[in-house]
């Protein structure tokens, strides 16, 4: 499948083998060997930190695209001062997070504010953990990331989809490429209380043990 961080599509990794994953994790918007603060490292480290960056910038942009001088000039000054808050984090990930949802929530009330998908949900299969986040970008656009994680085998799901289809309540991504001439298709179902995902021809891209599968609870 195509590599995380790109056009995109599921890597497997096994918590306590040697070596890393021959998949490229999600990349910051960044230069992560030019991070300084103790925030930007800690995005450097954490895969999900970084998608949500990147996710940022992109949704930053494109929503910058849309206004006139005087707002942009506004919306610059709002991102300067919310990168402040962000590096008052530190190093502290939850913290990190936070900041990151709540100015994506309010960039996407600005390009989409009619029933944004945009949001984060915690995976509540039993025996499993992880999360489920989404974004929604200008003209009907959603990006999604999912991780998780077997508990007792330690099997790990990683899903980057770059843009999912919108079908009125159902988010709907296709990988561009093949396993096993397959291509994994992803659809999501999203409401008030949460998410369902269900999946097809996408086992062989998470492994024995693990699986994306199933409910999603919004956060």
């Amino acid at each position: 499948m195509g590599c995380i961080g790109r056009v995109v599509g599921l890597a497997l990794v096994v918590v306590g083998m040697a070596g890393a994953p021959v998949w490229a994790d999600p990349a910051a918007s960044f230069d992560c060997t030019k991070a300084h603060t103790p925030t930007e490292q800690a995005i450097c480290k954490d895969e999900s930190l970084a998608w949500l960056d990147s996710q940022l910038n992109r949704l930053y942009g494109d929503v910058r695209q849309l206004q006139g001088d005087a707002v942009r000039a506004t919306l610059r000054d709002e991102q300067r001062a919310w990168v402040g808050q962000r590096d008052a984090c530190a190093a502290a990930a939850p913290c990190i997070a936070q900041r990151y949802w709540q100015r994506l929530k309010a960039l996407a009330k600005q390009s989409a504010p009619q029933g944004s998908a945009t949001g984060s949900f915690t995976y509540v299969e039993k025996g499993m953990a992880g999360s489920l986040a989404l974004i929604e970008f200008p003209a009907h656009r959603v990006a999604g990331w999912i991780e998780t994680i077997n508990v007792s085998r330690g099997h790990m799901c990683q899903v980057d989809m770059a843009d999912l289809r919108i079908d009125g309540q159902t988010l709907t991504w296709t990988d561009p490429e093949e396993i096993d001439g397959k291509h994994c298709r992803v659809d999501i179902s999203t409401g008030p209380g949460g998410a369902v995902v269900t999946a097809q021809d996408c086992r062989n891209g998470c492994g024995m043990a693990g699986f994306f599968e199933g409910h999603y609870q919004r956060q």
